[in-house]
């Protein structure tokens, strides 16, 4: 796994953002299709749920509540 730094990915020809937009309409043109785009799209959230999930799981639960003033 790799991450580039926004120096870095402004060094390249195509900034990532660009070449993820061109994938997706690429797949469309070639037999992808909407549906795979939208498959792809849902898979994607799907992943990163059990990932947020899991990280929110691992925080232990606060003890104590800040209480405020009742008005």
């Amino acid at each position: 796994m790799f991450a580039l730094t926004d120096c870095g990915r402004d060094a390249f020809d195509q900034s990532y953002d660009k070449l993820a937009a061109d994938a997706l309409r690429w797949i469309a043109a070639h037999g992808g299709g909407d549906e795979a785009i939208v498959a792809f799209a849902r898979d994607r959230m799907a992943a990163q749920a059990i990932a947020y999930r899991k990280a929110v799981e691992a925080v232990a639960p606060r003890t104590a509540r800040k209480r405020w003033p009742r008005p």
